[in-house]
């Protein structure tokens, strides 16, 4: 699956890759600046009060259903409209300011989130970033309002992850001067309530073109002749909702709701993804840090055998996890949403890196809570069962983990020729200026943490190199090493995320003031540097033939 891969500045991540660390991107680590903070904060009070009187997670999930006045009152707050250019209607808020928001949100109620999310990272923001003038001026300022809905619908029964291969297909007439769709969409989150959908179509009159190339991305209005709502999906999770199948015959649209350019839907679609997944990783922030106080307060209230659990160290074990766990999650995420705000580098994987790392880490917390509540865990008056149903999706929703993983080596290995110049083992140097693999702005306090993501970087940039020595141009289809490489790239930075973090911390407020700061980064670090080790000597010794012998004789004898 192609993903969009920026030719000018090289990402930081991507830089691991070729031995580099180019501490310019991440340090000082990002903060909003006063004004908007001020701002979101007091969306987020209206927000916080909206959400304790009228949004009931429980209530929604039972019903599978948002209730007509929840989706009102978020309009009339304004919240449908945060990311819209303020000459559109909206507040315009940075993704930064954004992220923070879908924090809170997502800490409430995922249904909820979902909602948002669809409307707005998604569906919203394909126009802001890609509609002309005309559709800018046609739809923002009436989805700014919420006014109107806006949904997001790629994926097809036939093209999930592979999304190049979608069949639905645009034909032109040229008599009428419009396109005419027909095609089946699967999926489409916010379809049972929107009023404008974002799809994409193959557009024939292209001509040849290599896969992927003749897509083309559409705003269609829902009350289009020949398009329909197909029966809401039951979910495991995120029940509240609303997830259809789009059917389209003979749906016309007019040329001039193509959406960017033609043939470039796909690319389109990536990069739209590439800013929802960060908003996806707050949503995770936010409900990891619910299950966290949740599995603290019981195990500060709880006794067994005269003591309190958070004195049992196997659960002090737990709830330390947890803990740095979610630092590195809230870290990865602001950083990104620094880098995209910045506006100067690809963030791509990084993107990738936060959707990944944070949709994995919640599913761990959410696990971590459940077991620390025992059997209050597993019963429905308490949340984390709800949470957990709800957590679920997140590694397959906006990108399956295991494409995010395909695309952050893969994109990693193709860096941009002569903006980074290869360096082999430890890091040793760059072409044309670029920075080493050292860090010259981690306080002493952090200096073994530092060490450890020096010498990861280069030792990833020799595994990178031996792997495409070894491999050749098969290693496109050995995903289990492209895997590792991944892994290895996330725990990296996520490290770098929490290190930019915790000196911005020191800086403030001096070590003893960000002790806390300092020990989760110590924690993750440490955990990290074990799962580096591990994925960086798998790299060289694996039992990856096992495993495919293993995998068909369960195929065969099923």
């Amino acid at each position: 699956m192609e993903r969009r891969a920026d030719s000018g500045a090289v990402g930081f991540a991507r830089g691991f890759f070729h031995g580099t660390i180019q501490e310019d991107l991440i340090f000082p680590f990002p903060e909003l600046d006063s004004a908007e903070a001020e701002e979101l904060d007091l969306v987020l009070t209206a927000f916080r009060r909206f959400a304790e009187d009228k949004i009931d997670p429980v209530a929604i999930d039972a019903a599978s259903k948002l209730p007509p006045e929840v989706i009102r009152g978020l309009a009339d707050m304004g919240v449908l409209g945060l990311t819209v250019p303020e000459e559109h209607g909206g507040l315009g808020l940075s993704v930064t300011a954004y992220c923070h928001f879908m924090e809170t949100v997502g800490g409430h109620c995922g249904a909820t989130a979902t909602l948002i999310g669809g409307h707005q990272s998604l569906g919203s923001k394909a126009i802001i970033l890609f509609g002309s003038d005309e559709l800018k001026a046609r739809y923002l300022p009436r989805l700014a309002t919420g006014e109107l809905i806006a949904a997001f619908s790629l994926s097809e029964p036939w093209a999930g992850s592979d999304a190049g291969a979608l069949r639905t297909v645009a034909a032109w007439d040229e008599k009428e001067g419009i396109y005419v769709l027909n095609g089946t969409k699967q999926w489409c989150t916010n379809g049972g309530v929107c009023d404008v959908v974002i799809t994409f179509a193959r557009t024939p009159d292209l001509g040849p073109t290599k896969k992927g190339r003749d897509i083309t991305a559409f705003v269609v209005e829902m009350d289009t002749p020949g398009l329909t709502r197909g029966r809401e999906e039951h979910k495991m999770g995120l029940r509240g909702s609303s997830t259809i199948e789009l059917g389209l015959q003979n749906v016309k649209v007019p040329a001039a709701n193509v959406l960017g350019k033609k043939g470039e839907g796909l690319k389109l679609a990536l990069t739209v993804l590439d800013t929802g997944r960060l908003s996806l990783g707050a949503c995770c922030v936010g409900a990891a840090k619910r299950m966290l106080a949740g599995a603290v307060g019981h195990a500060k209230e709880r006794q067994q055998f005269d003591t309190y659990l958070k004195d049992f160290e196997l659960i002090q074990e737990k709830l330390a996890d947890m803990a740095a766990t979610i630092y590195a999650m809230e870290s990865v995420t602001y950083l990104t949403a620094g880098l995209a705000d910045r506006g100067d580098s690809d963030y791509a994987i990084e993107s990738a890196i936060t959707k990944t790392l944070c949709s994995e880490g919640l599913w761990k917390v959410v696990n971590h809570a459940v077991q620390v509540n025992g059997g209050n865990g597993f019963i429905t008056e308490y949340p984390y069962e709800r949470f957990l149903r709800d957590s679920r999706v997140n590694m397959i929703f906006e990108g399956t983990n295991e494409i995010q993983r395909l695309f952050i080596a893969g994109t990693g290995l193709k860096a941009p020729a002569g903006a980074v110049a290869g360096a082999a083992a430890g890091g040793a140097g760059a072409a044309g200026g670029a920075a080493e693999a050292r860090f010259t702005r981690v306080p002493g306090a952090l200096g073994a943490e530092a060490a450890m993501v020096e010498t990861g970087v280069g030792a990833l940039a020799a595994a990178a190199q031996a792997a495409v020595a070894r491999h050749g141009a098969a290693l496109a289809q050995r995903e289990l090493v492209l895997a590792r490489l991944a892994d290895c790239a996330i725990d990296l930075y996520a490290t770098s995320a929490c290190l930019a973090r915790t000196t911005a911390a020191m800086a403030e407020r001096g070590p003893d003031g960000a002790a806390g700061e300092i020990d989760m980064t110590r924690l993750f670090a440490a955990a990290a540097g074990r799962r580096l080790e591990l994925a960086l000597r798998a790299c060289e010794s694996n039992e990856d033939d096992v495993v495919r012998r293993v995998s068909e004789r369960a195929c065969a004898a099923s």
